[in-house]
């Protein structure tokens, strides 16, 4: 028996488009470690690649070209991408999310706002439900280090692979790739696309980049009551958490900070 046939077509070209995604996210890594590979021509192809494969779902794709633009120091075009792509749809679009992270399954897009709502989208034809968009983890691996931002660099560190929330990695690269003046709101939103993942093993890792985003911010207190709820919901089982490492580096430059 073929058991790719039990899978349908379209979950088995998302995992094909997965894969081939992995491959250029490798090949980006290997180019930012040899500036001379790092060519404007070679690049643009990655990214055209890049997004040609997006579309294996309705966020996270999209969500990793970002990603390789911003470790490329892109920053104008990653930010236009986030805005363009998640906060500024002129209509509200809703998504099915399917991964790990949140129990809250539908995510919802309109104007400046990402919210989720427990439950999947409303739907007068339940035989229609198949027809909203889906929404993955957004899933890394340690040898990503040197592409991922410094939160993640963390997540690195602490495990071999990880999964964070499209809604808050979506958050996340908002934060980096703003300006000055919008640093702050935009760590609001963070802040309460956090709170909305409730529920799940994984959601520690979500305070753990909150709370990076405040140290960034310079806001120390507030990091660190993040670092200590992201440690609380991991002091029972033993799991390998990068907020004991992250609170170490908050204390630090708390205390160099007082020093000046």
């Amino acid at each position: 028996k073929n058991i790719a046939s039990d899978f349908d077509e379209g979950f088995k070209r998302s995992v094909g488009m997965f894969v081939l995604l992995r491959s250029a996210i490798i090949q980006a890594v290997l180019m930012l470690r040899s500036e001379e590979a790092n060519t404007s021509e070679k690049f643009q192809r990655l990214v055209n690649f890049m997004d040609e494969k997006s579309d294996i779902d309705a966020m996270s794709g999209k969500l990793y070209a970002i990603t390789v633009l911003f470790a490329f120091g892109k920053k104008e075009e990653a930010y236009k991408r986030i805005k363009n792509v998640f906060f500024r749809s002129e209509s509200s679009a809703k998504y099915i999310y399917v991964g790990l992270s949140s129990t809250c399954k539908t995510i919802e897009i309109s104007q400046q706002t990402i919210t989720q709502t427990k439950g999947i989208p409303k739907c007068q034809n339940p035989q229609k439900i198949i027809d909203f968009p889906v929404a993955y983890d957004m899933i890394f691996a340690k040898e990503d280090i040197s592409l991922v931002a410094k939160a993640l660099k963390f997540e690195c560190l602490a495990e071999r692979s990880f999964l964070v929330h499209p809604v808050v990695y979506a958050s996340y690269l908002r934060v980096l790739c703003c300006d000055k003046e919008e640093k702050v709101e935009n760590i609001g939103r963070l802040h309460e696309a956090v709170k909305e993942c409730k529920g799940t093993k994984h959601n520690y890792r979500h305070f753990n980049i909150l709370g990076h985003c405040y140290h960034e911010a310079e806001f120390y207190e507030e990091a660190c009551r993040c670092y200590l709820v992201s440690l609380s919901q991991t002091s029972g089982d033993g799991r390998p958490n990068a907020a004991v490492l992250m609170l170490l580096v908050c204390f630090f430059n708390y205390m160099q900070m007082q020093v000046k």
